[in-house]
């Protein structure tokens, strides 16, 4: 491209008339625009192309990032839904049981809405819905022994927050609770019934923290 003192050397040559002049400077325009566009679609390719390879990245890395649930947070997930419009309350034998497992009632303030045993995936559980005593619910799957992920590992379902602990050498716990329940209401009813070994888990975990039952 032509510099802006060659244009103007070339305007001011002697043998340069009117008509020639206008051609010049036409010529100077046009490839003006020329090169603003040459320019701009470089711009818009290359940043298509760090897009695409922006997002292809994360493609590959996503199931790292978010590695699948366990099978058995998967069931207890369903299981949520499926029984959601059940409503009968902490009964009777379900509190029997949980006194002969040693195991306390919620607080006070939170309602337990719903109360049956379970067979999830192979693994048989207790599995009660309460209701937080300001707002949002936690769901409470009570294992005898181990699950097969291990303690304090955690994370995200289908909208919910899913977290588990072993409870000492007998019992394991698994948690979801959606996103109106507060991460503090779910470790004060973990604490209300799990005495003194869910402020043991907590502190492992790193945190600051029948008239027959329904059966699914």
């Amino acid at each position: 491209m032509m510099a802006d003192k060659h244009l103007q050397d070339l305007l001011n040559a002697p043998r340069t008339d009117a008509a020639l002049a206008q051609r010049i400077r036409d010529n100077w325009r046009r490839q003006q625009r020329i090169a603003a566009r040459e320019g701009s679609a470089r711009f818009w390719l290359s940043g298509a192309a760090v897009a695409a390879m922006t997002l292809l990245g994360v493609l590959m890395l996503w199931p790292w990032m978010h590695p699948r649930p366990p099978l058995l947070v998967i069931s207890a997930r369903v299981d949520i839904d499926k029984d959601a419009d059940l409503n009968n309350g902490l009964t009777t034998p379900m509190r029997d049981w949980l006194r002969v497992h040693q195991i306390g009632l919620p607080p006070t303030a939170d309602r337990v809405e719903m109360a049956k045993y379970c067979n999830l995936s192979g693994y048989l559980n207790a599995h009660l819905r309460i209701a937080g005593a300001r707002q949002g619910h936690a769901h409470v799957f009570v294992y005898p022994g181990s699950l097969p992920f291990g303690n304090a590992h955690a994370g995200r379902v289908q909208g919910m927050r899913w977290e588990a602990w072993r409870m000492g050498n007998a019992m394991s716990v698994l948690v979801l609770y959606d996103k109106k329940m507060r991460r503090k209401g779910v470790e004060r009813i973990l604490q209300a019934m799990f005495p003194p070994l869910a402020n043991q888990a907590l502190r492992q975990a790193g945190r600051a923290m029948p008239e027959h039952a329904a059966v699914c």
